[in-house]
């Protein structure tokens, strides 16, 4: 299985604008460890808003976004039958 992703945008609360960069690459590595069954093609995922806790980690924060992109992207999938995704809208709230 393959996974393209041409463009990943993250919303992210301010005060996160110098960690955007290593969330972004960790939520990456985290999709590549999900099990994906076929191909996919999506013009755009849009997951629900997703909080953020004080003092959380990238990879924790990261991972959990991991989850709702591969949720999300599953439903996707089984609703429209669709093959290669390739971009993604992700946003995110602090609490």
């Amino acid at each position: 299985m393959e996974l393209t992703i041409e463009k990943l945008r993250l919303v992210l609360p301010s005060g996160y604008s110098d960690r955007a960069e290593s969330i972004a690459r960790e939520v990456i590595q985290q999709l590549a460890k999900r099990p994906f069954i076929g191909s996919y093609q999506v013009g755009q995922l849009t997951i629900p808003s997703i909080s953020t806790y004080s003092g959380e980690v990238d990879g924790a924060l990261a991972s959990r976004i991991a989850d709702a992109i591969h949720l999300q992207l599953n439903k996707t999938r089984s609703s429209q039958g669709l093959d290669t995704w390739h971009s993604t809208r992700l946003g995110t709230q602090e609490r």
